[in-house]
């Protein structure tokens, strides 16, 4: 696990490549940024990940997601930004994204098994610009 503080006064958590398979604990509770992309971690822990209040850019990228709730963000107001991209997700429920006021950019792509995204998966997320749809079988 890699800390900085960039100019930007940002705290800066990167754990890409590190082979991990579980979500790594003992994270500042200041992180503004959580790069996690390129592991194999099964699951995003909610208790630990709410501890994240200040969050605003998520890469959970490349790992073995197979499933979200909204119960998994429940706390990440400010998170701008996500990535679930190049995962095994297979649905998103109603209101998987509810918590997530400020999120601009969601990217879920090549999620092949992603099979059924909710009609109001993302009704409460009016700050949504940018929706990388997934490729899968969609019902």
């Amino acid at each position: 696990m890699v800390i900085s503080t960039e100019r930007t006064k940002d705290l800066v958590v990167q754990c890409a490549g590190q082979q991990l398979s579980d979500f790594p604990v003992d994270l500042p509770l200041a992180t503004r940024q959580l790069i996690i992309s390129n592991n194999r971690i099964g699951d995003l822990p909610a208790l630990q990940l709410n501890y994240l209040s200040d969050l605003v850019y998520l890469d959970c990228s490349n790992n073995s997601l197979t499933e979200i709730s909204e119960s998994t963000f429940g706390n990440l107001r400010k998170l701008a930004y996500l990535d679930l991209s190049f995962n095994t997700l297979t649905q998103i429920e109603d209101r998987t994204f509810g918590p997530l006021a400020s999120l601009v950019m969601l990217r879920m792509t090549d999620n092949p098994g992603l099979s059924e995204i909710h009609p109001d998966a993302f009704a409460e997320n009016a700050a949504l610009q940018v929706l990388d749809s997934p490729r899968g079988n969609l019902e």
